[in-house]
């Protein structure tokens, strides 16, 4: 399961100002996954997303050592630029 906060309020953005906003991804399965995220609007160049994939570790079962899980991070952040 995939926790993140599916809705960002970039408010009021000024003309000839940026806005960036942070959405925080959380594995909490037990199983890898990878994210794509994607623009509707390909000609849109006024909204940017840091990182189109990412991909995420998994959760530690109960009594795991950390040193047993695989590398990746079970939690990722990616900047969502408006200007």
């Amino acid at each position: 399961m995939i926790n993140f906060e599916p809705f960002i309020n970039l408010g009021f953005v000024p003309t000839n100002s940026k806005r960036e906003e942070y959405i925080e991804f959380v594995n909490e399965g037990y199983v890898e996954t990878a994210i794509e995220l994607k623009l509707n609007d390909k000609n849109n160049t006024e909204l940017t997303i840091e990182t189109e994939r990412i991909e995420l570790g998994r959760r530690l079962r109960d009594g795991e050592r950390e040193e047993n899980r695989e590398k990746k991070p079970n939690r990722r952040v990616v900047k969502i630029t408006y200007e």
